[in-house]
């Protein structure tokens, strides 16, 4: 199980993710086990969701914090995603990447405003304070890379065909073995140096 954040990563989470990815596709690769690579965009309700915290600045009444006017979202619920994992896992095939047909990313504005119409006051619309984006955040998330070729699967899934990176899995695994966990600079020097697309 992937994210969305994992196609051309501009932070450190997401380029952690594609690092699993290609380690474990290219591991993989060289075993009698079909891996099967899903990606999801942003699961509503689930721990970590941004549904739960603007739910709480809703209803505490506190200002409702949004990075950007502009940014866009593709979100997913979870029975969705149990479905894509369970249906990918009886009809995917080895070596492809399957995401959900999530249709148009919603703006969080929007989202923000529709969440405040069910959960709170329409005053609240006033609320809204632009802190501006993270570093490292995107207007907009990708759901694949162009060589990918992602076609439609069926009305639900999108399949695309993942690229072999020739990941040295070797070399990552013996950096780790022997850096200094507390060295936040160095590992981040070093997964930011490392060819992942």
């Amino acid at each position: 199980v992937s994210t969305d954040k994992s196609v051309n990563p501009t932070n450190i989470m997401g380029l952690t993710k594609r690092i699993v990815e290609v380690s474990l596709n290219e591991f993989f690769r060289k075993t009698n086990v079909d891996l099967l690579t899903v990606r999801f965009g942003n699961v509503i309700g689930s721990d970590g969701s941004v549904f739960h915290k603007f739910l709480h600045q809703i209803k505490n009444y506190q200002k409702i914090t949004l990075t950007d006017l502009s940014v866009k979202r593709y979100f997913m619920n979870i029975s969705q995603a149990a479905n894509l994992i369970i249906k990918t896992s009886l009809i995917g095939k080895a070596g492809n990447v399957y995401i959900l047909n999530m249709g148009e990313p919603i703006k969080i504005y929007d989202f923000i405003v529709s969440m405040i119409n069910k959960h709170g006051d329409k005053d609240q619309i006033n609320d809204i304070k632009i802190i501006g984006l993270m570093p490292g955040e995107k207007i907009n998330e990708e759901l694949y890379y162009d060589h990918e070729n992602v076609k439609a699967l069926d009305d639900t899934i999108f399949v695309g065909t993942y690229k072999n990176i020739n990941f040295d899995i070797n070399a990552f695994e013996s950096f780790f073995e022997n850096i200094d966990v507390s060295d936040e600079i160095g590992i981040r020097r070093y997964i930011n140096s490392i060819k992942i697309f």
